[in-house]
């Protein structure tokens, strides 16, 4: 046999065809042969395949980055809002909090102020904080007329965005 290779599903020429015998009276290439190339490159049926045997490593790959992720979730930290909901609002003027994690290094302080009458039931605040974190807050209160109260309280961090926290 002369002549350069020929690619997969290329048609022999002319002159390649005499050469290997073929007087060139075959009128067309059947489909049948077509089917029987396929056939040969897949390796059998599609469980046995090239395709067959592609799917187990993507799927592992698939599942292992799920697991990974999964296990990362808990250790990064996410913005989360801390929600305090404050008891007798209508008194308050000023309400500071210190934030701090479960193994008491402090995350960050906020503060609000208001004015007489006009404090919400409820103040948020924004802190990066990991799935099953230990939260506290030490919470000063300043009421009219200079009074003023001290709390602490504590919550452990859902997969919520929401972290609510009472005022006793």
């Amino acid at each position: 046999m002369t002549g350069a290779p020929r690619e997969h599903g290329e048609e022999p020429s002319d002159e390649r065809a005499r050469e290997d015998g073929d007087d060139g009276s075959s009128d067309v290439v059947g489909e049948d042969s077509a089917a029987e190339d396929s056939e040969e490159d897949s390796g059998g049926g599609p469980e046995e395949g090239p395709r067959g045997r592609a799917r187990w490593p993507r799927l592992l790959f698939v599942v292992g980055a799920l697991a990974v992720a999964f296990a990362f979730e808990r250790t990064v930290p996410r913005a989360r809002t801390v929600r305090l909901r404050l008891a007798d609002s209508a008194t308050i003027v000023g309400v500071e909090a210190t934030w701090y994690d479960g193994d008491g290094e402090a995350l960050g302080a906020s503060r609000w102020t208001f004015a007489a009458g006009r404090a919400p039931n409820r103040v948020d605040a924004e802190l990066q904080l990991r799935r099953g974190e230990s939260l506290r807050a030490d919470v000063r209160v300043v009421r009219d007329g200079g009074v003023e109260s001290r709390h602490a309280t504590r919550a452990t961090v859902e997969a919520e965005e929401l972290v609510p926290l009472e005022l006793p």
